[in-house]
């Protein structure tokens, strides 16, 4: 199966990045493109997520976000 999605708002995602990212993100937008497989009982979805038009409150904090391997059992 393959995923696209486009202009997705970042800050729908916030509960899912808040906890590493403590820089406040004001807007931006989420496209995303997968190709979405199951193998072995696992989800292997790889893929790009572009951010578009980050914008971030100026101030301290961190704004790196870093991809995580994620796996699902079923």
């Amino acid at each position: 199966m393959t995923l696209k999605t486009r202009d997705i708002e970042l800050k729908t995602f916030e509960p899912y990045y808040r906890k590493k990212v403590t820089a406040e993100i004001l807007s931006g937008h989420v496209d995303l493109n997968a190709k979405i497989a199951i193998r072995k009982h696992l989800i292997d979805a790889p893929g790009e997520m572009d951010l578009v038009n980050l914008r971030v409150k100026e101030g301290s904090g961190s704004c790196f976000m870093s991809p995580r391997k994620v796996s699902f059992r079923f």
